[in-house]
C-alpha cells in the first residue's frame, strides 16, 4: 500500500526538485516533498504576499499507515518557533489519519491551513518599524489570567511569544492573582491576544492541552505618556510578588501607576485593602 501511494506521489510531485527519495531499509520508506503554500489570514504585522516553500521530510515505517509517519518540516521563511508549532500541528493531524494513507491528505491540509505563523521577513520588518517613530508612542494592554495548571508550558509559551512579538513587559505572580503586562506595537499587543484565545496553551483538567478561555482583559490602549515606558522595563521578564505592595511597585517601575489604580484595583479591591495607603499617597 506505501509504495503504491510513493508512487502516485511520485507522479504528482514532479516538477524540478519536489519529490526526492532518501536512503532508506527495507520494509521503510523515506522521501521529501516541498510544498508551496500561500499564507493566510496573517496579521496586519505579517502581509507578505510570497509564497512559502516547505520542505517535508517522511520516514513510512513498517507499521504504516496504522502507524502515523514520522515527518520533520523545514522553511527557510519561516521563524524557528513558528515552523516547530506547524509541526505539531501537522503531526497532530496525523494521529487522526491512521488507518489509511495520509501523506497527500497531510499536503492538502497543509496548503490550506490558514498559517498565522511569522515569517522572517515580516518579523524584520515590524522590528524596523518599533525601533523607529512608531517606537514612542506603544499600545498596553494588562490581562488577567484565571489559573495555569500546566505553569511551566504556559510560562515558556508566553515567553516565546512576547519575544517573537517584540513585546516588553511583565508575568506578575501574587499569590493565585496571575496578570501579564505587555508593551508594544499594536498590531502586535493585538496578535498576542490572538494567540492566547486561539492556541493551546495549557491543560485541562483530564491533562489534554486546551485553549485558554478564562483570559480577562483589564485594559488596553494607547498610553497617554508613552516617552519612557520601554526603557524603564525593556524586556519581558516574569516576575513573583509577595505583597500587594510589591505588585503595585512594578507597575510604578513601568510608569503604569495610573493603569494600576484605573484597571487593576477596581477589579481586585483586595489589593488595596491589602497595601493600605500607599496607594493612594503616591
Amino acid at each position: 500500500m506505501a509504495d503504491d501511494e510513493v508512487q502516485a506521489l511520485q507522479g504528482i510531485f514532479c516538477g524540478d526538485g519536489e519529490f526526492e527519495m532518501l536512503p532508506h531499509s527495507d520494509g521503510e520508506c523515506r522521501f521529501s516533498i516541498c510544498v508551496t503554500c500561500q499564507p493566510q489570514g496573517n496579521t496586519a504585522m505579517d502581509q507578505s504576499a510570497d509564497s512559502l516553500k516547505i520542505s517535508l521530510q517522511c520516514y513510512l515505517p513498517i507499521g504504516y499507515p496504522h502507524e502515523p509517519p514520522a515527518i520533520s518540516l523545514a522553511c527557510d521563511s519561516l521563524t524557528k518557533h513558528s515552523a516547530n508549532q506547524l509541526q505539531e500541528e501537522l503531526h497532530a493531524y496525523a494521529n487522526s489519519l491512521v488507518g489509511q494513507p495520509m501523506i497527500m491528505e497531510l499536503i492538502y491540509w497543509l496548503q490550506e491551513h490558514e498559517i498565522k505563523s511569522t515569517t522572517k521577513t515580516a518579523l524584520a520588518k515590524h522590528q524596523e518599524t518599533i525601533s523607529g517613530k512608531d517606537s514612542s508612542t506603544p499600545h498596553v494592554a494588562i490581562l488577567h489570567i484565571d489559573h495555569m495548571r500546566s505553569r511551566v508550558r504556559y510560562i515558556k509559551t508566553l515567553v516565546s511569544w512576547a519575544s517573537e512579538l517584540s513585546l516588553i513587559g511583565r508575568l506578575l505572580f501574587l499569590h493565585q492573582l496571575i496578570l501579564v503586562m505587555l508593551i508594544g506595537s499594536e498590531d502586535c499587543v493585538k496578535d498576542f491576544l490572538v494567540r492566547l484565545r486561539t492556541q493551546k496553551v495549557d491543560i485541562d483538567s483530564n491533562g489534554r492541552s486546551c485553549k485558554e478561555r478564562m483570559m480577562t482583559v483589564l485594559m488596553q490602549g494607547s498610553h497617554p505618556r508613552p516617552s519612557d515606558i520601554t526603557s524603564r522595563l525593556g524586556d519581558f521578564q516574569v516576575h513573583e510578588c509577595s505583597t500587594s505592595t510589591e505588585l503595585e511597585e512594578v507597575f510604578i517601575g513601568a510608569g503604569l501607576l495610573d493603569v494600576y489604580k484605573n484597571a487593576v484595583l477596581p477589579k481586585f479591591p483586595h489589593l488595596h485593602r491589602s497595601s493600605g495607603k500607599s496607594v493612594s499617597n503616591r
